[in-house]
């Protein structure tokens, strides 16, 4: 597979677009960071708690007897341009409140996995993923994978100012309890 060349590997300055060979089994990169203004101990508990509550394109319903709370496990519906795309996510593992580490499989052969980690910063928690998807063409026919990529990246900024949003509203309501 060919791609273009992830900023991690980038060694000074470029002037041309660089192209390099990659031997990962998934087509598609996702990477990307938020800024939340709640510490690590607030956002954590609400990015695993909520999992289901603050992804809007994505419908998870927790499988009943999943392995415990850093294990949960999900059957998951994700609408994407128009489509139903479904499966399971799992929770593999978790690290509180410094990391989180998600799969999933779906029918026709979607594959997914992610690490998140919130990291403490001056204003709040720095919430940096990571990880790779397949969504096989079979299953969203006709349109480019750039477009799939460019959808995921906007249902996944989305989901992080949703993320954001629930996480506010816990340090205001526990600032408010406080007081009270």
């Amino acid at each position: 597979m060919v791609r273009p060349q992830d900023p991690l590997a980038a060694r000074g300055p470029v002037d041309e677009m660089v192209w390099y060979a990659t031997n990962r089994r998934f087509k598609s990169r996702i990477s990307t960071m938020v800024e939340i203004p709640a510490p690590p101990e607030v956002v954590f508990p609400v990015y695993v708690d909520r999992f289901p509550d603050w992804q809007p394109a994505l419908k998870l319903e927790r499988v009943d007897g999943a392995r415990g709370k850093s294990c949960a496990e999900y059957v998951a519906t994700y609408e994407l341009l128009g489509r139903r795309l479904e499966g399971r996510f799992t929770v593999v593992d978790a690290d509180p409140p410094r990391s989180v580490r998600v799969e999933g499989k779906g029918i026709g052969g979607i594959r997914l996995w992610y690490a998140t980690t919130f990291r403490p910063i001056e204003t709040g928690t720095s919430v940096r993923v990571d990880g790779d998807y397949d969504i096989p063409g079979t299953m969203l026919p006709g349109f480019a994978v750039s477009v799939i990529e460019a959808a995921v990246r906007r249902e996944v900024d989305r989901a992080h100012a949703t993320l954001r949003e629930f996480c506010i509203a816990a340090v205001t309501s526990s600032a408010a309890s406080r007081v009270i």
